[in-house]
C-alpha cells in the first residue's frame, strides 16, 4: 500500500490600519531571525541549487525594476476575479458550519494566490489544470505576476506592506526540493527556504518566523507539527499606513449599526468631511486615502439587499467602474472603528472553486515528490481600524477636486451603520490587498 504524505500549506495575513501615527514603523522591515537561519538547507547539494535560483532571481529583478518603474502589474484584475469568487465561497462556507451570516470574513487574495502559486510550481496533470482554472492564469503567467508584484511592492522605500514567503521541508524523510521547483519559486516569490527535523524547536522557529513577520501581530500558527507533513509553505503578509488626512479625536463619534437580524447597538465612528463618493444602482460607498498608493473603500448594499446578495453578483467589471467614477460631492462619511481576527481553513472553499484534486490521493505534486497531497489551507488575518494617535483636524485638510456643491449646500451623510464590504485597495497595482465583510463590529 503506497502511503500518502500529507503537505501543509499556511498563509498568514496581518493588516494594522492605524488613523494616524505610525507605530514601528521600523519593524515592517525585519531582519532575519538567527535561531531560524540555522535551520536552513545545510546539505551542499541543496544549497547550492538555492544560491543559483537566488542568483536568478535577482536578474529578474534588475530587469523589471529597469522597465516597470511606475507601472501596475499585468493581469492585477485576475487577482479582484479570484477574491471576489473566495469571498463568495467563503461566506458560503461560514453560513453552513455556523448556520448564520454574522461572521465578519477577511482575506487576503494576494496572500492565498501567492502561496497557491507557490505550491502551483509542483503540481503536474490535471491538478496543475485545476489551479489554473482556479487562478484563471496559466502557471506562467502566475509566477509572472507575483514577481512583477513582489518587485512593485519592495521598490516603494517605506514599504507600507510588507510580503515575505518561506519553504520548510521536513529533513526526516530525505527529499530533495526538484530544481525547477526551487528556481521558480525563488524568481517569482523570493522564499527564505528551511530543511528540519520538523521537531519542537522546528515548531518554535516557524511560529517565530511568521512572528518577526507580521510585526508580532500573529504569534503562533502551528500548535503541533506532524511526521506526515513535508512541506510547509508559507506567506505573511503585513499592511501598516496613515490616512493621507489623518483625523483628531474630536472626529469619534457615536452611530448607531443595525445587523442584517435587526440588532442595533452603539459603535464608535471616525467622522471625515470628503469631496467624492462612490455610487451605483447596486451600492453607495466611500474611497477614502491613506499616505502611500492605499485606499480604504467600503461599500454599502441598496437597503433591500444583504451582504451576501450584493457579493454574488459582484464582479470585476463593477468594482472597476465605481473607482474610476466617482460621484463629485461634498459628504460627511462615517466609518466604524472595529477589529477582527478571522482564521480560517480554505480547503473546502478552494475545493467548492475548482482545485478538488489537490486536497486527496488523486492530487499530482510530482514536481515536488510522489504521493503528496494538501492537508490544510490555513488563512488567518488581523485588520484594526481606529484612531490611536491622532492628533490633526480632518476638516481642515480635506482638498476639494472636480466639480462640488456650493458651501451654503447640506453635505451628503454617508454613513456606515449597517453590514457593508470592505477592501484595502492597491491603486498603484489597481487590486484588492484585503478584501472583508462587517456584518457586526462587536464581533472580532
Amino acid at each position: 500500500m503506497k502511503k500518502i504524505l500529507t503537505l501543509l500549506l499556511i498563509i498568514v495575513v496581518t493588516a494594522s490600519l492605524v488613523a494616524c501615527g505610525k507605530e514601528n514603523q521600523a519593524s515592517l522591515n525585519p531582519q532575519p531571525n538567527k535561531s531560524t537561519t540555522e535551520k536552513a538547507i545545510t546539505d551542499n547539494k541543496t544549497t547550492d541549487e538555492t544560491t543559483k535560483a537566488s542568483s536568478k532571481t535577482e536578474t529578474l529583478t534588475n530587469n523589471n525594476n529597469n522597465n516597470k518603474e511606475d507601472q501596475s502589474v499585468e493581469n492585477a484584475d485576475k487577482i479582484t476575479d479570484f477574491a471576489i469568487k473566495l469571498l463568495n465561497k467563503s461566506i458560503a462556507t461560514s453560513k453552513k458550519k455556523t448556520n448564520h451570516n454574522q461572521t465578519n470574513i477577511l482575506i487576503s487574495p494576494v496572500s492565498i494566490m501567492s502561496a497557491l502559486g507557490m505550491i502551483e510550481n509542483g503540481a503536474d496533470g490535471n491538478t496543475l489544470k485545476q489551479f489554473e482554472q482556479v487562478l484563471d492564469l496559466n502557471l506562467a503567467d502566475t509566477n509572472k505576476l507575483f514577481s512583477d508584484y513582489i518587485n512593485n511592492i519592495n521598490k516603494d522605500p517605506d514599504k507600507p506592506v510588507n510580503i515575505a514567503n518561506s519553504i520548510w521541508l521536513n529533513n526526516n524523510y530525505g527529499i530533495e526540493l526538484n530544481k525547477d521547483f526551487l528556481q521558480k519559486n525563488a524568481a517569482a516569490y523570493q522564499p527564505e527556504i528551511f530543511k528540519a527535523d520538523f521537531s519542537e524547536k522546528t515548531k518554535a522557529a516557524i511560529n517565530n518566523w511568521v512572528s518577526k513577520k507580521t510585526n508580532n501581530m500573529i504569534n503562533k500558527v502551528i500548535d503541533k507539527l506532524s511526521n506526515n507533513h513535508i512541506i510547509y509553505l508559507i506567506n505573511a503578509l503585513y499592511f501598516i499606513d496613515d490616512w493621507e488626512v489623518p483625523y483628531a479625536t474630536t472626529d469619534i463619534r457615536p452611530i448607531t449599526f443595525t445587523t442584517e437580524q435587526n440588532q442595533s447597538f452603539k459603535i464608535d465612528a471616525l467622522l471625515s468631511a470628503e469631496d467624492s463618493y462612490l455610487k451605483n444602482e447596486n451600492y453607495t460607498g466611500i474611497k477614502r486615502k491613506y499616505k502611500h498608493s492605499y485606499s480604504f473603500i467600503a461599500l454599502l448594499p441598496k437597503a433591500d439587499s444583504t451582504v451576501e446578495e450584493a457579493l454574488a453578483n459582484f464582479s470585476t467589471t463593477e468594482l472597476n467602474d465605481l473607482i474610476a467614477n466617482p460621484q463629485y460631492e461634498q459628504i460627511h462619511a462615517y466609518i466604524p472603528m472595529f477589529k477582527v481576527k478571522h482564521n480560517e481553513n480554505l480547503n473546502e472553499s478552494l475545493t467548492a472553486l475548482g482545485l478538488k484534486d489537490a486536497f486527496n490521493s488523486t492530487a499530482n505534486f510530482n514536481k515536488i515528490g510522489k504521493n503528496i497531497y494538501i492537508s490544510k489551507v490555513i488563512h488567518k488575518t488581523f485588520i484594526d481600524v481606529n484612531a490611536k494617535g491622532t492628533k490633526a483636524a480632518a476638516f481642515s485638510a480635506v482638498i476639494a477636486y472636480g466639480s462640488r456643491s456650493p458651501e451654503t449646500d447640506q453635505p451628503k451623510i454617508i454613513k456606515l451603520d449597517r453590514p457593508f464590504i470592505y477592501i484595502i485597495y492597491d491603486d498603484k497595482n489597481n487590486c484588492p490587498l484585503f478584501i472583508g465583510t462587517m456584518m457586526n463590529p462587536l464581533i472580532m
